[in-house]
């Protein structure tokens, strides 16, 4: 009789063995939890934390595009009795015309490099970056791809960058 209760008593002892180790592992496991609650951030709030965090880094971009553009002739314009009756000059007109455009970049080092779109700067003959504190700057085509749509420029900065 005594060799049915030994059996008993070593499943008692696992039993018991078991329910320690998930007790223990059940407090860890709520304790790593209650830490991971405490670092982590409010969702809430998060974009609105990221945003005060890099719009300082986020520039606007003005572009300048300068162009000479030459008017067709008129059909009879090379006809000498035309131009009899009509007084047609013979130079072809010339048509002068400025483009202006804007666009955003971000601020990539504190080297004066700028992330932007090649659409924006890319046939642009003046760039001017205004940054978030109210600077502005001449601004440099360093790069361009446009099968990306990616460009990169460059400032010469006076102060740090973001």
């Amino acid at each position: 009789m005594m060799r049915r209760y030994t059996h008993y008593r070593y499943f008692f002892l696992i039993v018991v063995f078991l329910l320690a180790l998930m007790f223990s592992l059940s407090t860890a496991v709520l304790a790593r939890l209650e830490e991971d609650k405490k670092e982590a951030p409010d969702l809430r709030t998060a974009i609105s934390q990221v945003a005060k965090d890099n719009i300082p880094a986020v520039v606007h971009i003005e572009v300048t595009q300068r162009q000479e553009l030459t008017l067709p002739q008129l059909p009879f314009e090379n006809d000498p009795f035309f131009r009899y009756f009509f007084d047609t000059p013979t130079s072809p007109h010339k048509l002068k015309r400025e483009l202006r455009g804007l666009g955003t970049g971000m601020i990539m080092d504190s080297k004066g490099y700028i992330l932007t779109n090649n659409h924006v700067v890319g046939k642009a003959t003046e760039i001017q970056v205004l940054l978030s504190n109210g600077n502005r700057y001449q601004g440099e085509l360093v790069g361009a791809d446009p099968k990306t749509d990616l460009a990169v420029i460059k400032i010469e900065p006076k102060e740090s960058l973001p």
